[in-house]
């Protein structure tokens, strides 16, 4: 009991920390007795291949996991679905993603981007993450609802971001406690939402009006339906993308090199989509995919009982060195050859459930990245390393501070 005391608290305080170790000592799979909760952490890409690939029906999302996060997404949000629930809002969902609203997206992303950069002077010492985050919240909240006023835009942002780390703590603590102040952000951020639907009374190209037409009132609480569906669309589509662009812009202002190659790609941006997924592969924002099994099964020779709980760890996959040379150096370059197995980048997941929004989140990233290191040099203040936390997702610690200068 003392030792599961220990191994809980360890996973508490830093469980990427933790996985990293345990990996290290145990191997690919091993397994860990939280109290009564047995939980099995699989650190190799075969087991996401089988979790994700062949074996997914044999899997549901854990609800040890996935219960701790619906103050963000709602008891009926996407990520919450399974079955036929989650196909048929799916495919709901997923119009949003199609050819005819996608080549839209990248004059609005600009122009966006180019707003957040006339805060920057010609040379200063900005919070990155900051104005990412500011930047993804707008692209996010015009997907989702249409064209939105910056004030709005802004109100949104502290709470999300709040909301991330209380329910992240709750995540890591294994346990659902209750919190008056997760409520009541909650409550406000779904007042938010709620006031907005109320205000947009014209179709703008959005999800919303995808939601408005294929959610009736035959649904029952179509209103709570809705708003679970843009709770979650509009977290993961700003929060994510603002963190992993915090990180390759960190990455570029500490290798130099990078930005120079960034600037001279004319190659359909493949050597700045390379940089984007190094990013991507060494702070995945969805650092962990938790599944629970729904009949005993076997995988990949290891016994798992109905109910248990398996945790993909996703950074330990991407830096497994079976797969990738120098796992925790920063080489866009390995991403120019398509040569890794399938299941050993997984940021979005893979199969089936795969994000739905994932080409579009790789869109708008590589344009940022592209257009700001056309417009400036980016470079560290000092040599100071990127902090990270794993909350709901993998989020940088604190400020990101880059020195910029216009070129």
């Amino acid at each position: 009991m003392l030792k599961q005391l220990k191994q809980l608290k360890s996973f508490i305080q830093d469980p990427l920390i933790f996985i990293t170790n345990q990996h290290k000592e145990q191997g690919d799979f091993f397994t860990m007795n939280f109290g009564i909760k047995k939980i099995h952490f699989a650190c190799h890409p075969k087991y996401a291949e089988a979790m994700l690939g062949a074996k997914a029906d044999q899997f549901h999302k854990s609800r040890l996991i996935f219960n701790k996060i619906r103050p963000i997404t709602g008891r009926r949000g996407l990520v919450q679905l399974e079955n036929n629930e989650w196909t048929r809002m799916r495919k709901i969902t997923n119009d949003i993603f199609q050819r005819q609203y996608m080549a839209r997206y990248p004059e609005m992303m600009i122009y966006y981007l180019d707003k957040e950069c006339e805060k920057i002077g010609r040379e200063a010492v900005i919070n990155i993450m900051a104005l990412m985050t500011s930047y993804t919240l707008k692209t996010a909240l015009n997907v989702i609802f249409g064209a939105v006023n910056s004030e709005i835009a802004e109100s949104f942002s502290s709470l999300f971001l709040e909301l991330n780390a209380h329910c992240g703590l709750r995540m890591r603590s294994l346990l659902n406690f209750p919190s008056i102040r997760i409520y009541r952000i909650q409550r406000e951020l779904r007042a938010k939402i709620v006031a907005l639907i109320d205000s947009k009374h014209t179709e703008d190209v959005s999800l919303l009006s995808v939601l408005r037409q294929k959610i009736t009132m035959r649904d029952n609480d179509a209103t709570v339906l809705i708003v679970d569906q843009l709770m979650t669309f509009l977290f993961a589509g700003f929060e994510t993308t603002a963190a992993s662009l915090t990180s390759c812009l960190y990455l570029i202002a500490k290798h130099p090199e990078l930005e120079e190659k960034i600037i001279r790609d004319d190659d359909k941006k493949s050597y700045t989509t390379a940089v984007y997924k190094e990013a991507l592969r060494l702070y995945p924002p969805a650092w962990m995919l938790a599944r629970q099994a729904v009949t005993d099964t076997l995988l990949c020779e290891q016994n798992i009982a109905k109910g248990d709980n398996i945790f993909l760890s996703v950074r330990e996959i991407q830096r497994h060195p079976e797969c990738w040379d120098s796992p925790d150096s920063c080489k866009p370059e390995r991403f120019l050859l398509d040569d890794k197995p399938r299941f050993s980048f997984i940021p979005f997941g893979m199969g089936k459930r795969i994000c739905s929004g994932h080409a579009m989140a790789m869109m708008e990233a590589v344009l940022a990245i592209s257009r700001l290191c056309q417009l400036y040099q980016f470079s560290l203040p000092g040599n100071q390393p990127l902090k990270i936390q794993a909350m709901v997702t993998l989020h940088p610690a604190g400020n990101v501070n880059l020195r910029v200068i216009k070129r």
